[in-house]
């Protein structure tokens, strides 16, 4: 008898295998999906404890990571094939069937649903796999016919001779699986977005089945992977490669995911895109006002603002940070379909960064002068207004000579700016850091963090520079009066004010106990009310929601 207890995994790579005819191969067994990420066999990867025929041609095994999970199905016998629409397959018997319900349906033995109903452990191994053997239909279950269709449109359904529109299951009902969300994201995501992209998941990972897929190969990319998450490349070769939404499909369609969420306007239109082909619910993170996105882009803001804006109307949910729900309501968004959540972040456990003085050392600043280091931590777009912040530097350069101002982060303005500070008189003072991959080195020694942005959501420039204490200014704007809260946890100024912005900056160079206490202070406000665990959850909501159920906690 070979049973779900009996199969040791050895060096086999989970996936999905097929018996092959013995005319053809007798050496073992092959993935039936040779577009699985995971490749094909090589000649020595071998089921133990599986003789070959004991699996007859066609038939299917399901190997979960670790070999806790094994489920047997027999194929069905037909050969026909035919295409049909995309997530709807017609049976024998004239019917229609989601392919939702069958992908989902424990008659199938699809790993996971199969091997926790101890109905079905009885039965399908209860003679040797030599013939055929079915699993036990459900008591709700009609007769029918298995049809068989191949490629990412076709899969394998059973008729019924019930309704030919039965209830749909809610997930809870279909599977004792967890969850399993895909997130999308260009791969070119830097600052902000992909801390917020690898926070988010890092906590989800915790809880449900999460992959990022990533459309362009990079440095985004592997960083994800060095953080840990789970990440399936799509590779789109350009912006306007359009097979991209066909491996987006197979992807879908091929690991089962319930739920699809993209971040950024690339991933938004792509998911869009595919939205009829893969029959999941979509959700998008709005990360900033989409209307500023390609602010001063021209012409590129012509063509792909308006792009991003066709697919934001055409999401299922809509999850927002503080700040952002105007300019999502402004595209005619049902408010039922928006939630507003808080940005997270892990202010336990901070990033490792060399020594303060090694750092110091690498701007040109000498570790043993008094230096007062402040920065702004932004990309060089017209809507961070970095314009104020050199004025404002330029006001208190003249009264303190100590003082050196850095500005990270790159963009398409950069030389407009560097010749604005080069105007102002700062050469020499301010020095422009571009990209940089480590963002907590340069946290880790500013004594004030700036942001002079006109439009926010609630950035995370300033909850990184929260984690490590530094005392911040900042515009008033979007969900930023919800981290600082004027004069106790740091400094607010009025879009655009460069007067009150240079007055509040001179004021914390002048006094670096002020400075240590609203450091202190925003810690721990920071560290009670903007936790990665409270924005995983409100996530974790909405996919139960448009997934009808759901497991796990």
């Amino acid at each position: 008898m070979i049973g779900p207890d009996s199969f040791p995994v050895g060096k086999v790579r989970p996936g999905r295998y097929v018996g092959q005819p013995a005319g053809r191969r007798r050496d073992g067994l092959r993935l039936a999906r040779p577009q699985d990420e995971l490749g094909p066999l090589r000649a020595d990867d071998r089921l133990p404890g599986l003789e070959n025929d004991h699996l007859p041609a066609g038939d299917l095994v399901d190997i979960a990571p670790g070999g806790e999970r094994v489920a047997l199905r027999p194929r069905g016998r037909g050969r026909r094939r035919r295409r049909y629409p995309p997530g709807k397959e017609r049976g024998r018997s004239g019917q229609n069937y989601s392919r939702e319900d069958e992908n989902t349906s424990p008659q199938n033995g699809s790993l996971g649903a199969d091997c926790q109903n101890p109905a079905l452990h009885s039965q399908p191994w209860g003679r040797s796999m030599g013939g055929r053997t079915n699993p036990p239909a459900p008591a709700d279950a009609g007769t029918g016919a298995m049809v068989e269709v191949s490629g990412h449109d076709r899969g394998k359904h059973r008729g019924g001779s019930g309704s030919s529109n039965p209830r749909p299951r809610s997930l809870s009902e279909r599977t004792a699986r967890p969850l399993k969300v895909l997130h999308l994201a260009s791969g070119t995501d830097y600052g902000g977005a992909k801390t917020h992209i690898f926070t988010l998941l890092g906590e989800l990972q915790k809880r449900i089945d999460v992959t990022l897929g990533c459309f362009s190969s990079g440095p985004f990319l592997e960083e994800a992977r060095a953080s840990g998450l789970a990440v399936y490349p799509l590779r789109q070769v350009t912006r306007y490669d359009l097979l991209a939404v066909g491996r987006l499909t197979a992807l879908v369609r091929e690991r089962r995911y319930d739920v699809v969420h993209s971040h950024g306007p690339r991933a938004n239109v792509l998911a869009v895109m595919a939205k009829a082909r893969l029959g999941r619910p979509l959700v998008t993170t709005v990360h900033s006002d989409w209307r500023e996105d390609f602010a001063g882009e021209f012409p590129r803001n012509l063509v792909f603002s308006r792009l991003n804006a066709w697919a934001l109307r055409r999401f299922d949910r809509y999850l927002v940070g503080l700040g952002v729900e105007e300019s999502v309501r402004a595209l005619g968004i049902p408010e039922a379909l928006i939630r507003t959540v808080r940005n997270g972040l892990d202010f336990d456990h901070r990033p490792p960064v060399p020594p303060r003085d090694e750092v110091l050392a690498s701007l040109g600043i000498d570790p043993r002068s008094e230096t007062v280091v402040v920065g702004i931590m932004a990309r060089l777009h017209p809507v961070k207004s970095h314009e104020v912040f050199l004025a404002g530097a330029a006001e208190v350069a003249r009264k303190h000579p100590r003082v050196r101002f850095l500005v990270a982060g790159e963009g398409a303005i950069r030389g407009d700016l560097e010749r604005l500070a080069s105007r102002l008189g700062l050469e020499g003072r301010v020095r422009f850091l571009g990209h940089v991959r480590s963002p907590d080195a340069i946290f880790s020694v500013l004594d004030v963090n700036c942001l002079t942005s006109f439009t926010e959501t609630l950035p995370y420039a300033l909850l990184e520079g929260a984690r490590w204490g530094v005392a911040t200014i900042s515009s008033r704007v979007g969900g930023i009066p919800e981290l600082i809260i004027d004069q106790d946890t740091g400094y607010l100024f009025e879009p655009g004010d460069v007067a009150a912005f240079a007055s509040r900056l001179e004021r914390l160079v002048e006094n670096a106990a002020e400075r240590r206490e609203l450091g202190r202070r925003l810690y721990d406000h920071g560290r009670r009310h903007f936790t990665p665990q409270a924005m995983a959850k409100a996530y974790l909501s909405v996919y139960r929601e448009l997934a009808g159920g759901g497991n796990g906690p």
